[in-house]
Formats: C-alpha cells, structure tokens, sequence
C-alpha cells in the first residue's frame, strides 16, 4: 500500500498481485489524466480518501509506503495507529518525510529527527533511519527516510478453532430450530 500516493506512480511496478494507493487527491490526479498505467499483469486499487480512517482490515497488508506524506497531515499520530493496524505482524513500513521548517497549510505537521523517530517508535521497530536527503520541500531542512518493523499485537492471539466451532454450533441449533 502506498499512503500519500500522489500520482507519480510508486505501485505501478511493484510486484505485487494487489496494490493500494490512498492520497486524497487522486479523483482530482484522474480528472486532470495524470495518473500512470499499471505494468501489464498488475493491480492498483485507487482509495480517493484520508489516512486516518482506512477501510482496510487489520493485519492485511505486508508493506506500507508513506513517501512525502505524514507531514501533509494535521494528526499523523492517528495515520501511524492506522498503518500498525492495518500491516500484518513483522510488516514493513517506509518513510520519507521533511523535516525542520515552519508549518504551512499544506504542510502542518513539522517533524525533527528526533520526533520523527519518537512518533514511529510507539508502534515500530525502526531498523533504519537516514537524514541526509535533500527535501521535497525547499522549506524544509532535509528529508529523513527510515525502514520500520510492525510490532506484535500485546496479547493473546485469538482461539481460530474455537470461533469455529462456537460458529458451527450456533449454526447447528438454528437449522435445528428452523
């Protein structure tokens, strides 16, 4: 899945049998002809909608890419809850993300390293952090990509045999008393 997709195409050669772009902004990347074609034999799902409600079941996605993006949203805290939610255990995350600078009506979150690293730690393993990429942004300081691991559910894990079973017995007395 990529979070903030733009129209740039990220998904349009990952090899993956289905992709989800999400970004707010892509009825209006469609109306203007600026979205790029899949490679052929490949899927991307098109969500026109907001990071902080993903319509997306937990643990179903592998890879999130968030590029450019956690900066354009005013409460990225609640986007990152939503990446933990919907990546599988031991799923990846990707961040690229200006920081420094003022906050801007586009921009209205401003990260430091160090913020940057403490908002993803809460739910993430960081396995890598570099901050000396130029920004996308020229009011910003630089731009910070880091590589994250989905921490395990606290927990424990659900009894899958025995929601079955208590499926199957409540659809037996049903038929029974139908």
């Amino acid at each position: 899945m990529s979070l903030g997709a733009g129209c740039t195409g990220d998904l349009t050669t990952f090899p993956a049998a289905v992709k989800i772009a999400i970004d707010p902004l892509l009825r209006v990347y469609q109306q203007l002809g600026m979205l790029v074609d899949d490679e052929a034999g490949s899927r991307t799902i098109y969500l026109p909608i907001r990071a902080e409600e993903l319509p997306l079941l937990d643990e179903s996605a592998d890879l999130v890419v968030c590029r450019n993006a956690l900066d354009h949203m005013p409460d990225p805290e609640v986007a990152l809850d939503e990446i933990w939610r919907i990546l599988k255990d031991d799923g990846a995350l990707f961040v690229s993300v200006d920081v420094g600078g003022e906050p801007t009506p586009d921009e209205p979150t401003v990260f430091s390293v160090a913020s940057l690293r403490e908002a993803v730690r809460k739910r993430f393993d960081i396995a890598a952090l570099d901050d000396h990429y130029p920004p996308h942004s020229r009011f910003r300081t630089c731009s910070v990509r880091l590589m994250a691991r989905r921490r395990p559910r606290a927990g424990a894990p659900l009894d899958k045999e025995a929601i079955l079973r208590a499926y199957e017995a409540r659809m037996a007395d049903a038929a029974k008393g139908a």
